[in-house]
């Protein structure tokens, strides 16, 4: 069972150093050894990028529960990055409206507000964040104040959150 605080879901605030991901032998077994992805150019932020393959966004938020605690490779324009520390960035996904927010300890991986309109590769484990009434509007206050936006009251608030918890990405010009 996955337990997030609040803040980690979305604050940007100073935290303690990343505990390395560490498989249990019977995951160890399970996962089949893949060949590493090929290097890709372009600037590296945190491990990089080590998986061969990308899995498009729309077949993660189509199908949100076999996705969720996997580690995925991930590609598309990054729409918005965290103004305030790096700490997060938007990645669009390969149809229409669809995004997934690719966010990384604060302070580990800090992404430049220049990421904004280029290329990512990003690689991390997927997980789905159920979201209190209380949580999501504090959420969505957050957000409005980090982007220095007005808080929208009209649309409904959201029950979940899909995030990419981010190990490393490759940022470039195009694709």
């Amino acid at each position: 069972m996955l337990v997030l605080s609040l803040a980690t879901i979305f604050a940007c605030a100073e935290s303690a150093a990343p505990t390395p991901e560490v498989a249990t032998p019977a995951q160890a077994a399970a996962t089949p050894a893949s060949p590493a992805a090929a290097p890709l150019e372009g600037t590296v932020y945190g491990t990089g990028v080590t998986l061969p393959g990308a899995t498009p966004l729309s077949a993660i938020l189509a199908d949100i529960p076999r996705y969720d605690g996997q580690r995925v490779r991930v590609e598309g324009t990054v729409t918005e990055v965290c103004a305030k520390r790096g700490c997060w960035m938007e990645i669009a996904g390969d149809q229409a409206f669809q995004s997934l927010r690719f966010k990384v300890e604060d302070g580990v991986i800090t992404i430049p507000i220049e990421a904004k309109g280029r290329y990512a590769v990003a690689e991390g484990t997927v997980h789905k964040i159920e979201l209190t009434p209380e949580d999501a509007q504090a959420m969505r206050e957050h957000e409005a104040e980090e982007q220095g936006k007005p808080v929208d009251t009209t649309a409904p608030l959201p029950t979940f959150a899909v995030r990419l918890a981010g190990a490393g990405a490759v940022i470039r010009d195009r694709k």
